[in-house]
């Protein structure tokens, strides 16, 4: 009977078919994050000038701002990781978590910047530039953690005991 490598299974057809959503995430993140950053330090010198520092960062209308702003940076930092280990399925899966909880977190952020200051075209612009970001990040990571997790159970499947010649 055959153990389990200890060693990590490399699935290069993962890493092909994966490459061209995991560089157009990583290019519009990189160019996002100036705006990322910026936009977390604006809300926590908010909070910070704020008398009720606690109740603000509580609030839903901040907490729904600040999630995607966060998690953007995350899924950024995850992607920039995922560059370097492109063939491991274990490491797809947990980056493209990161980039799944930035689309489901930005598109609420969306409609409330839609909401709030819809008055102006420049932001009706923006927020359904965030909502697109938003959806089209949540399918292509949804994509991408299918195919690692079918490839994670394909290295499984072969890593098994051997078959019995009998």
């Amino acid at each position: 009977m055959r153990s389990p490598s200890p060693y990590p299974i490399l699935d290069p057809d993962l890493a092909r078919r994966t490459r061209a959503g995991h560089w157009t995430l990583f290019l519009i993140n990189t160019i996002l994050l100036v705006p990322a950053v910026f936009g977390t330090m604006v809300l926590w010198q908010f909070a910070r000038e704020s008398k009720t520092s606690l109740r603000t960062l509580v609030d839903l209308e901040m907490l729904v701002i600040s999630l995607p702003t966060i998690s953007g940076i995350l899924a950024w930092a995850a992607l920039g990781l995922l560059l370097t280990k492109p063939s491991f399925p274990r490491w797809h899966l947990g980056s493209w978590a990161f980039v799944l909880l930035f689309g489901l977190s930005s598109i609420p952020g969306g409609l409330l910047m839609m909401a709030n200051l819809g008055e102006m075209p420049v932001y009706l612009g923006l927020s359904a530039f965030v909502i697109c970001l938003g959806a089209t990040a949540s399918w292509i990571s949804i994509r991408n953690m299918r195919l690692a997790w079918h490839s994670l159970r394909r290295s499984r499947n072969l890593s098994g005991p051997a078959p019995s010649r009998s």
